[in-house]
C-alpha cells in the first residue's frame, strides 16, 4: 500500500478529534490536528461573531497548512483532523453577501487545486448525543449563548454536504464509543476496505 491520506470531518461535538487521536493509538498512524493553539481573537470571534471572515480565513489557513507539511514515507496512512471542504459548510452562514461569495471561490480553488484525501469519513449523530458532548467539553469557544444552536445548525449543513460529495463516507456514531477498542477496530476495518477498493 502507498502513503494514503484520511479525513475525519464533522460538526464540532461529534467526536472528530477522539476518533482521530483513538484511531491513531490503534493503528500508529500519524495524526494532523486542524490547528495551533487558538489565537485569543479567534476564540473572542466564536463567541461573539463566529461567521468573521478573518476567523474562517484563519481555520482555512490551519487545514491547507496541515495537509501541506504531511510528510509521507512509503506505505505511511497520515490521518487528518478534517480538511478544507469542511470550509464550505461554514461559508452558509456567512451574513455578508460579498464575504460569502469570496470565502466561497477561494474554497473552490482550494478543491480543484489541493490534492484530496484518499478516504473522507464524514461523522454525524443526534442532537441529543451532540447536547452530551457540547455540555462535557465546555469549551472555551463555545460560551455564547447561541453557541449550542449553532453546533446543531453546522450539523446539518455537514449533513447536506455529505449528499452532494459521494466520495464522503458517511459514519453514524450513535452506537459507537470512540473509547471502546471494539469500535475502533470496526472502523479502522472499514478504512481499510474502502482503500483496498
Amino acid at each position: 500500500m502507498n502513503s494514503r491520506t484520511i479525513a475525519i470531518i464533522g460538526a464540532p461535538a461529534t467526536g472528530k478529534t477522539l476518533l482521530c487521536e483513538e484511531l491513531a493509538k490503534l493503528t500508529k498512524w500519524s495524526l494532523v490536528y486542524e490547528s495551533a493553539q487558538m489565537p485569543e481573537y479567534v476564540i473572542q470571534d466564536l463567541n461573539s461573531n463566529p461567521e468573521s471572515l478573518r476567523t474562517q480565513i484563519w481555520f482555512r489557513n490551519q487545514r491547507i497548512n496541515g495537509f501541506a507539511n504531511i510528510k509521507q514515507t512509503e506505505n505511511e496512512v497520515t490521518i487528518l483532523d478534517t480538511f478544507w471542504l469542511s470550509c464550505k459548510v461554514f461559508a452558509n452562514f456567512m451574513p455578508d453577501k460579498f464575504e460569502k461569495e469570496l470565502f466561497l471561490q477561494m474554497i473552490d480553488i482550494d478543491c480543484m487545486f489541493m490534492p484530496w484525501p484518499d478516504v473522507i469519513i464524514g461523522l454525524t449523530c443526534s442532537d441529543e448525543m451532540v447536547y452530551r458532548f457540547f455540555k462535557n467539553r465546555n469549551a472555551n469557544y463555545e460560551q455564547a449563548d447561541f453557541s449550542f444552536e449553532r453546533v446543531c445548525q453546522v450539523k446539518r449543513e455537514y449533513e447536506n454536504l455529505y449528499h452532494d460529495y459521494e466520495q464522503i463516507h458517511v459514519l453514524d456514531r450513535e452506537f459507537l464509543d470512540f473509547k471502546n477498542s471494539d469500535d475502533i477496530k470496526q472502523i479502522a476495518n472499514k478504512i481499510y476496505s474502502i482503500f483496498k477498493n
